[in-house]
């Protein structure tokens, strides 16, 4: 396994006037200015040349770049680990395997290793019962995900809150989609691939609520309806409809003010972690 390797480099970007996360709009004078260097100091994947932040200095670095107030995420899970709980290095909340699963799997197009998951019935991942109450409190859980193959009906891939609460991206058939454990779903129109995507699956319960999930490729926006605090819990994998065959390469999760993204607050965080945005 080849480590991410931090690159020292200067990319000239243009202004950034995007609303940042918590709904309060940048001015004029944030962000970096047209032909103003920016220096990368934070983690990238040496073959991708995708930003994975490793610790909550370089997440802020890197929002600051984007524009944005510089909120690192409460937790954050870098999936390099070849056995047991996937810890947390910002925070204090392990993801404990449940099940059926894999460590160490080569994705191809990256140098980074991911966990996995098989297309199975019944749950199956990674979770914890330590955070992701959905009482009011706003998440979004940002993870790196491939589909090597699209099962044949929705199986999930990860997502935030307890039982009727349970907030969650899945795959299949042939697309993303927003589903909860109660409401209808939202299905996205980008066909997913194999290759790897970013899943920020937003949950925000300010005074313009929404539940979203934003991918490199589209917004899927589910009707919203209201979480009742039902209890904790984070997955990446399955905790509701089965897992995929999924592998997971990164995950970071953002709470309360800093996790509440606009249109135009996800989009300069994704580009500025290296990814090409489309769609939103």
């Amino acid at each position: 396994m080849l480590a991410a390797v931090r690159i020292a480099a200067c990319l000239l970007l243009g202004a950034c006037g995007f609303s940042v996360p918590g709904g309060v709009p940048s001015d004029a004078t944030d962000g970096p200015k047209p032909d103003v260097p920016v220096t990368i100091t934070w983690d990238v994947d040496a073959t991708s040349k995708i930003g994975v932040p490793a610790t909550a200095q370089q997440w802020r670095d890197l929002m600051s770049a984007a524009g944005l107030t510089p909120d690192a995420p409460a937790n954050l899970w870098l999936m390099q680990e070849t056995s047991g709980a996937l810890a947390d290095t910002i925070g204090t909340i392990p993801l404990i395997p449940v099940n059926l699963v894999s460590y160490a799997n080569t994705v191809p197009g990256w140098s980074r290793n991911a966990t996995g998951t098989t297309d199975l019935a019944g749950d199956h991942g990674f979770s914890s019962n330590g955070t992701g109450n959905l009482n009011g409190t706003s998440y979004a859980l940002l993870v790196y995900a491939s589909v090597p193959t699209i099962p044949a009906q929705p199986r999930s891939l990860a997502g935030v809150g307890l039982s009727l609460d349970h907030r969650y991206a899945a795959v299949g058939n042939a697309m993303f989609s927003a589903r909860g454990a109660v409401g209808s779903p939202a299905v996205g129109v980008a066909p997913p691939g194999a290759e790897v995507h970013p899943l920020l699956i937003e949950v925000n319960m300010s005074a313009t609520p929404q539940y979203a999930i934003y991918t490199d490729k589209e917004k899927i926006t589910a009707p919203y309806m209201a979480p009742q605090g039902l209890g904790n819990l984070v997955v990446i994998g399955s905790a509701s409809v089965g897992s995929a065959n999924a592998r997971y390469l990164y995950a970071a999760m953002w709470k309360g003010n800093g996790a509440q993204f606009t249109d135009a607050s996800a989009k300069a965080l994704l580009t500025r972690l290296g990814w090409t945005v489309t769609g939103f």
